[in-house]
């Protein structure tokens, strides 16, 4: 949204099926198969606490901040995923929003090469193949980036918003 924070999250929505013929018995949509894909990664500022209380706490202040980006991992594992703003010795997250200043640059690394794409409101601004990928912001908008691995979707990151200076 453009006034406001909305975190993309994502699961599996799994329904297996079991489908018998005679001594026949196929399970279509296996259970093991599907909690295997997709994953929302939390990007948080310490190790998730053993304390319930503050792991809770930690879970929703990191959904609440967008500081969250979804995965699927039956294209790849997607830790070292990293995908931030770069303005002078200021570093932005996902999730952060910052006024539009000279020589503002999007980092993106991933663990494996992939078709990157930076889209900004909606529109893919920019592509490229490889794990890492340098893009200057010359305007401002809600940043985010998807990568994908052999056209498959693999990573999707929630948005960095960059204001109008």
């Amino acid at each position: 949204s453009a006034t406001q924070k909305i975190a993309g999250i994502g699961s599996a929505d799994v329904h297996a099926h079991v489908y018998r013929r005679g001594p026949i018995r196929l399970t279509i949509f296996p259970y093991k198969v599907q909690f295997r894909s997709i994953r929302t990664h939390l990007l948080l500022d310490d190790p998730l606490s053993h304390d319930i209380a503050i792991a809770k706490s930690q879970i929703i202040y990191a959904i609440k901040s967008c500081r969250v980006f979804v995965s699927n991992y039956r294209w790849g594992d997607a830790r070292g995923f990293k995908f931030f703003a770069q303005c002078g010795e200021k570093t932005l997250r996902i999730g952060d929003e910052f006024p539009l200043a000279k020589d503002m640059i999007l980092k993106i690394v991933a663990p494996f090469s992939a078709e990157i794409r930076v889209v900004n409101c909606g529109k893919i601004c920019a592509t490229h193949i490889g794990d890492k990928y340098d893009f200057p912001i010359e305007k401002p908008g809600l940043y985010r980036v998807e990568l994908y691995r052999n056209g498959k979707g693999w990573i999707y990151s929630n948005h960095i918003r960059i204001k109008k200076g």
